[in-house]
């Protein structure tokens, strides 16, 4: 037999997970020890030599979308509490993965207990039942409810607050309210306000094309990935077309990462880059070279995408052939793009049709993008969230 289960937890500082860990296995009995990528806790048993291996990690976006996709479609029989499971995993940035080859005896499940309610964490077991921070079954892996009064954990940093509350952002939430009812999109009137523009540290004009010019650039490699193109060629090519638009040193690390991957699941990495057009087409907006954001239904128009910046010689063109728009638009649009995104997990949640033919792919990537314009919790592009 084996024991595998991850603990997931909203944490405001990340780095006290391993001492957590630390604490809880302090018993002489136990031997930690740990590398770059997990701690190995040992023990005797009688004769027995006993072994666990745990590993801490950031939550990815594509472990977050996995788990939501995981609990938004299972028949729950209790709708709100399926909202709160999904509004719970929105929140979660930590996960502590734990294997061992044996079951879990009552001493050491004592030990995972505690590290769960230390964190207010959920538990999510191999079987594929969810449990709250105090051991209890919030859902059973079919749907059913369990007996948990769960109870939403979230760290200050991933809440977004009503205070201060400001004349501005109502009429900036009534203004999307307003768009919301004109495309019969529901919405939630408690859905909070962004705060105001002086309040709000925009990215640069600098910051914005060069993340667009070396974003199209990871994108058209993913492309010929995905196309089964010859990808060392590729990979060449647009190493080349990063230095000649000097923007090397804007690839983030997810894409520097991807760019020169020899794994065979890189495809699979690509397919989640090429959505990232959409964020892309958030970007160019905001330099002025798209007129507007039209309602998120449809994929963007790829070739003028491209054309953008193959039309320039150099970054400095590029760069000089960019307006920058008002920060009250970005404002406007990353609060409009909010309460789409919260339309379609509410969907997502009720096993309905996206609403008013709304594309969540679309909404999540703009999501992305607009967030980081309006530096969302200081995030870089890789870890940029898009709460609801």
């Amino acid at each position: 037999m084996s024991t595998k289960l991850t603990i997931y937890g909203s944490i405001q500082e990340e780095e006290i997970v391993p001492s957590i860990i630390k604490e809880e296995f302090n018993e002489k009995k136990y031997n930690v020890t740990e590398n770059a990528s997990y701690f190995y806790i040992k023990w005797r048993k009688y004769f027995k030599s006993c072994e666990l291996k745990v590993s801490i990690k950031p939550l990815t976006e594509k472990a977050m979308n996995d788990l939501q996709q995981d609990f938004a479609c299972r028949p729950m029989d209790n709708k709100e509490l399926q909202l709160q499971i999904l509004t719970q995993i929105s929140y979660l940035n930590v996960a502590i993965h734990i294997e061992m080859k044996e079951d879990l005896n009552k001493e050491l499940t004592q030990h995972f207990l505690r590290i769960l309610h230390r964190i207010k964490g959920i538990a999510y077991l191999a079987n594929g039942d969810l449990l709250d921070c105090n051991g209890d079954v919030i859902v059973y892996r079919n749907g059913t409810s369990g007996n948990a009064h769960f109870v939403v954990h979230a760290a200050k940093k991933f809440v977004r607050s009503e205070s201060p509350h400001s004349n501005e952002g109502q009429q900036r939430k009534e203004r999307s309210l307003s768009i919301l009812t004109e495309n019969h999109i529901p919405y939630i009137e408690h859905l909070p306000q962004l705060p105001p523009e002086a309040e709000i540290t925009f990215r640069t004009k600098e910051e914005i094309a060069q993340r667009a010019v070396a974003l199209l650039m990871i994108i058209q490699f993913a492309c010929d990935v995905a196309n089964h193109n010859n990808i060392e060629e590729s990979r060449e090519f647009m190493k080349q077309l990063l230095r000649k638009y000097n923007v090397e040193h804007a690839v983030t690390q997810r894409e520097w990462d991807f760019l020169h991957s020899h794994n065979e699941g890189i495809e699979t990495e690509a397919i989640q880059l090429i959505w990232q057009y959409e964020a892309y087409w958030v970007l160019i907006w905001a330099l002025g070279f798209v007129e507007e954001l039209s309602f998120p239904s449809d994929i963007c128009n790829c070739d003028f995408a491209i054309k953008t910046v193959s039309n320039c010689t150099s970054f400095e063109e590029f760069y000089e052939k960019a307006v920058l728009r008002e920060s009250a638009e970005i404002l406007n649009e990353a609060d409009l793009i909010y309460r789409y995104h919260w339309a379609c997990v509410n969907a997502r949640v009720n096993n309905s049709s996206e609403p008013g033919n709304l594309n969540e792919s679309v909404v999540v990537e703009r999501h992305r993008a607009l967030n980081w314009l309006i530096s969302y919790q200081q995030a870089d592009w890789d870890h940029v969230r898009t709460d609801t």
